[in-house]
């Protein structure tokens, strides 16, 4: 809550205003029903929403699922130009994340258009998230 000085052209008019700011944090794990969710905070006097994120409840989990078919395609490629020079794969001399994981949203949007009655909320466009890793490995060749 702050209060602000109301001037006029010959300085100060005396009078004073009042501005009140509340700020409120929500999850909602259904982004189907996120417009009615919007919707009742701005039926509740709610004036702006925004710096809404998009986000995943398990992304460490998404970014070890990624790794680790990183991994498996790093082996099978390696398999794959083993058997074409006619040799084995032997162990693992080193692995090395190239690029780190990367967890990216697409497609995901707010659009505040239509929200003046019509039944639901404002309309949230879906998307969804990419999880990828990079990883190089150098395996011996058998003998």
């Amino acid at each position: 809550m702050w209060t602000e000085q109301v001037y006029g052209q010959d300085g100060p008019t005396g009078e004073v205003r009042y501005h009140l700011s509340n700020q409120v944090r929500a999850t909602v794990r259904d982004v189907d029903g996120l417009g009615d969710v919007l919707q009742g905070a701005l039926d509740a006097s709610a004036n702006s929403v925004h710096n809404m994120i998009f986000a995943v409840d398990d992304e460490e989990g998404l970014k070890a699922q990624a790794r680790a078919e990183a991994i498996d395609n790093a082996r099978a490629h390696a398999e794959q130009m083993a058997a074409e020079l006619g040799v084995e794969l032997g162990e693992v001399i080193s692995i090395t994340e190239v690029d780190g994981s990367v967890l990216a949203a697409s497609g995901v949007a707010v659009r505040a258009e239509g929200m003046g009655g019509g039944g639901g909320g404002p309309p949230v466009s879906g998307g969804g998230y990419t999880a990828s890793a990079s990883v190089a490995v150098v395996f011996a060749i058998a003998n």
